[in-house]
């Protein structure tokens, strides 16, 4: 989708998992001139994680199971970026705050890219 998001922004999105937990996924991704930002399913960790276009990571583990249906928050301020996520099913969540810049706007929103 084509949109426009600001250098700081705060984003909640509930998402029905749909894989088995075997393989990674791109749940989301935010392109720009020059910027991207990807939150990804790792199943190795069994967690979300936030990945910039720099290789700046930050991982939350969360239970799930297929069917499940995750709310998931990201935020950036211009010091911090946060990833946030909510089991439904078993009534948990976890977050992680960490202190990166604002790597800029985007222009462009994709869920379940391929």
């Amino acid at each position: 989708y084509a949109v426009t998001v600001p250098s700081t922004f705060s984003i909640t999105f509930d998402f029905r998992v749909r894989v088995s937990g075997e393989e990674d996924q791109v749940i989301l991704q935010l392109n720009g001139t020059g910027t991207k930002l990807m939150l990804v399913y790792r199943s190795a960790g069994r967690a979300l994680s936030l990945v910039d276009h720099n290789g700046k990571t930050q991982s939350v583990v969360i239970p799930m199971e297929i069917t499940d249906v995750l709310t998931i928050g990201i935020s950036q301020s211009a010091t911090e970026r946060g990833l946030f996520a909510g089991s439904r099913r078993y009534r948990t969540t976890a977050s992680k705050i960490a202190g990166y810049a604002a790597l800029g706007s985007f222009s462009q929103v994709n869920f379940n890219p391929a």
